[in-house]
């Protein structure tokens, strides 16, 4: 019981919760890829916003002066000292200032830099740019006038998204663009601590269900089922007598107590046909063959179950009061009564009953033959005894034994009077007989010595 109880509140646990941990695993990705989508309109959002902030913060005729210079002034420093910051508070990847590209050609005015950046790979004033580096963001905000953000393209083999923010003179000319650049992989580390974080969490929830849901299910599934299964067991070996109360009383009326309630009527109807049957036949050895199983007190299978039982029961009946009407038949001396024809071992009662009457009827035509033949006065006649058996054998043994008891004192005497009427008186009856046929020899005895 224990191992059925185990097995199926672990089977039903593992059910449940592979579904949950598919659950969870899909509701994280969602997540991940909201939380994702969302971090790219954030650092999106973030990088026009800084350039922005920056833009509006330079001195666009001091910026204008230090392009036409190319002199590393002290605003110069400033605007230097304003990137490198930046950078280091919000941790974008590059952060820098352009020239407009009167020529066609993009020139670097400032770019910040941290400690740990690569001097070599920062642009100093007046270095020119790479075009490939850029997309059409800036051409768009030179041409627009208004920040915007790129859409995420390659630069330096990584995904990357710029914000763009125009820097405008004291005539309100564009004479510069600012930058912000951030990585993908920024934004992807941010993403991967997310999801440790949301895994972590959900882990330890699934875990925390794994148990619950166990423990819920070791008690209100496994155990019920166990029961049955036990109850079940018990059925299959003979015994009725099963407690189904406890799987019974639950608070709620869910499909275990249904299907207990099921197997308390299994088994209250089972009992029902096992003591009708015990009824059935305590009163048929009592004698009351007519009484028979109420199959109307059940529906179904149970129904069928008793009418055969019932038929079964009445063919036995019909075939016992079949043979007693052929026994009484034959008592009453007639052998022409036949029984009905039965199928299959039943047959053998035919056979038997047909050997019987056939034995009484050659036994009634060999007396009668017998009979026929003394009243004919021929006692010479015998039945044999060879084509029967046992007490029929002994019977009709003892009749040739009468008729020849019979015949030989009467042969005795037929000699001595055959004697007699051809004047010979000396023939004497020597044989001793008993009763009446020991009076006829004394007499035919008395006569010829009389006569002699």
């Amino acid at each position: 019981m224990k191992r059925i109880m185990s097995s199926i509140s672990t089977k039903l646990a593992l059910i449940v919760m592979s579904s949950f941990i598919i659950m969870i695993i899909c509701i994280t990705g969602v997540t991940i890829y909201v939380y994702r989508m969302d971090s790219i309109k954030d650092f999106s959002k973030q990088a026009m916003d800084i350039s922005n902030a920056l833009a509006v913060s330079i001195d666009g005729d001091e910026y204008k002066n230090l392009i036409e210079t190319q002199e590393k002034n002290e605003y110069w420093t400033k605007l230097l000292n304003m990137f490198s910051n930046t950078k280091q508070q919000t941790g974008f990847n590059y952060i820098y200032a352009i020239d407009t590209a009167p020529s066609g050609i993009f020139r670097y005015v400032v770019e910040g830099y941290i400690d740990s950046d690569d001097m070599s790979e920062i642009y100093d004033l007046g270095e020119v740019a790479n075009s490939e580096d850029f997309d059409d963001g800036v051409e768009i905000t030179l041409v627009e006038k208004v920040p915007m953000v790129s859409d995420i393209y390659i630069y330096d083999g990584e995904k990357t998204i710029t914000g763009y923010a125009p820097i405008f003179d004291s005539s309100n000319n564009i004479v510069g663009i600012v930058g912000a650049d951030v990585s993908l992989k920024t934004i992807t580390s941010e993403v991967i601590k997310f999801a440790s974080i949301t895994g972590a969490i959900g882990g330890c929830v699934a875990i925390l269900f794994l148990i619950l849901i166990y423990y819920y299910i070791k008690q209100h599934v496994g155990k019920p089922i166990a029961g049955l299964a036990n109850s079940a067991s018990e059925i299959a070996e003979g015994n009725l007598n099963i407690n189904m109360i406890k799987v019974r009383r639950r608070k709620h009326k869910d499909e275990i107590a249904i299907l207990a309630d099921s197997f308390t009527k299994f088994t209250s109807t089972i009992t029902d046909i096992t003591n009708e049957i015990n009824i059935l036949s305590d009163k048929h050895e009592e004698g009351d063959l007519e009484y028979f199983i109420d199959s109307e007190k059940y529906k179904g299978a149970y129904a069928e179950v008793a009418i055969s039982a019932n038929t079964s029961i009445k063919s036995y009946i019909d075939l016992t009061y079949d043979m007693l009407s052929a026994i009484e038949k034959l008592a009453e001396g007639d052998f022409s009564y036949d029984m009905k024809q039965y199928k299959g071992k039943r047959s053998n009662i035919n056979a038997g009953m047909s050997s019987l009457k056939q034995t009484f009827d050659s036994i009634a035509t060999d007396i009668k033959t017998l009979v026929d033949s003394g009243r004919n006065g021929n006692l010479t006649t015998r039945i044999k005894s060879d084509t029967y058996l046992g007490v029929w054998k002994d019977i009709i043994h003892s009749l040739n034994k009468l008729m020849a008891t019979i015949a030989a004192p009467i042969t005795e005497a037929v000699v001595a009077l055959d004697a007699i009427s051809y004047g010979n008186f000396d023939n004497r009856i020597n044989n001793e007989y008993n009763g009446d046929f020991n009076k006829i020899a004394l007499s035919l005895n008395y006569t010829s010595e009389t006569i002699s």
